[in-house]
């Protein structure tokens, strides 16, 4: 019953997702299955912290292309994909929550539950900083050099896109904090566990600025200018590391660190 009814919402909201091109075919098929496995395999807080994430990441991606108007366009064509997500986003995003509710159906530990959030608010934190980041007046720096470097491009960071990465990572944990107290299951622990989301789904996104600084593929194209773009001549990083690796990576880092840091802790 949980899975039909896990289909039936998800359906509900890749359709309608699909439709305005949110999604393309594949990215709406892989959404169905993830939030049908999500929902059937783990609980009310982790489908809602998916939905959470997925909605506001997909308005924030329209709101910035009205606002950054030929800007976004000119950023759009240095990077690899654009708003419309497929299926390998999806699971780039989603993937690590998924592995963190199987290991939580099959031993019913509670630090797999809580890293479940934990990777949605990594895949959050790290898409607000994206959307958000491109309308800020400020020349991004590389995260590592501290040199100037455009627009869009991986492992750039804009004080804006940092404030924008801890906005997405605490709304995470506010959706979690409502479902707990809507739940009933508010305890004192909940606050702790609020700044536990936050504080690795923000994690996440450096990581994710660092990884794809020192190993994710560029490209020179046609103008010779740095790309994301696949083409035949490579700048720097690895071929095989494209932006939906250093996500999946990224989020499975941030959450690793966070589960054992529960775990040193008592959790």
């Amino acid at each position: 019953m949980a899975y039909a009814l896990g289909f039936i919402l998800s359906m509900g909201i890749a359709v309608p997702a699909y439709i305005k091109k949110s999604l393309t075919r594949s990215g709406a098929v892989a959404a169905v299955v993830l939030g049908t496995l999500l929902y059937g395999f783990g609980d009310a807080s982790i489908y809602v912290a998916l939905i959470a994430f997925f909605v506001s990441s997909s308005a924030l991606s329209k709101v910035s292309q009205l606002l950054a108007g030929t800007e976004f366009q000119k950023i759009e064509a240095r990077l690899k994909k654009g708003g419309t997500r497929d299926h390998t986003q999806v699971i780039a995003n989603g993937g690590v929550s998924l592995l963190m509710v199987i290991a939580f159906m099959i031993t019913e530990v509670e630090v797999f539950r809580l890293s479940a959030i934990i990777a949605f608010s990594c895949a959050c934190s790290d898409t607000w900083a994206s959307e958000i980041g491109i309308l800020s007046k400020q020349q991004p720096v590389n995260i590592i050099s501290r040199t100037p470097v455009p627009k869009g491009l991986s492992g750039g960071v804009t004080r804006l896109g940092l404030m924008a990465s801890v906005a997405g990572a605490l709304f995470i944990g506010i959706v979690y904090l409502i479902t707990t107290a809507l739940s009933k299951d508010f305890t004192a622990a909940t606050l702790i566990e609020v700044l536990i989301i936050t504080f690795f789904g923000t994690l996440g996104s450096l990581i994710d600025s660092v990884i794809g600084e020192k190993w994710q593929a560029k490209y020179f194209d046609q103008e010779h200018e740095i790309t994301e773009r696949k083409s035949e001549v490579l700048a720097s990083g690895i071929k095989f590391i494209n932006g939906d690796v250093v996500n999946f990576v990224s989020g499975l880092m941030a959450t690793a660190v966070g589960m054992m840091v529960m775990w040193g802790i008592g959790y």
